[in-house]
């Protein structure tokens, strides 16, 4: 049985809320992509799609980068502003895990600029060069 919120009896939690929309919205595009009616994607303007790929970006950059630099105590399941700002309050705080973390980027920066030159330069082995970067 649903376990329903409290304050207001009736009604769903949030977290049921989003795992009903999340296997809805699943199931719409797996019917979407068997009944090969991904040419209604075109209809979506390039604008709104594009924001949406940049907010969840700047989402997931933000609730990691307390991870990778080693910080405790943060919650990453708060809303992105207070993670930033947590994460910025417990900077002082970092341990050694902060040398990972940055160090891996700074490799996978650097392998994914070497790639995008390497496709410049030998355009026969641009696949193999963007499947390496990827």
């Amino acid at each position: 049985m649903a376990k329903v919120d409290a304050k207001h009896p009736g009604m769903y939690t949030h977290e049921q809320t989003a795992k009903v929309l999340s296997v809805l919205v699943g199931v719409i595009l797996l019917g979407i992509g068997l009944l090969r009616l991904g040419w209604i994607v075109e209809f979506v303007s390039y604008v709104p799609v594009s924001a949406f790929v940049t907010a969840a970006s700047i989402t997931i950059m933000t609730t990691q980068f307390s991870t990778a630099m080693g910080i405790p105590g943060i919650n990453t399941r708060d809303p992105p502003y207070h993670v930033i700002v947590n994460t910025l309050e417990g900077m002082p705080n970092k341990q050694v895990d902060a040398v990972i973390g940055i160090s891996s980027t700074a490799i996978l920066s650097l392998i994914r600029f070497a790639c995008t030159k390497l496709e410049a330069r030998q355009p026969k082995r641009k696949r193999i060069w963007a499947i390496v970067s990827s």
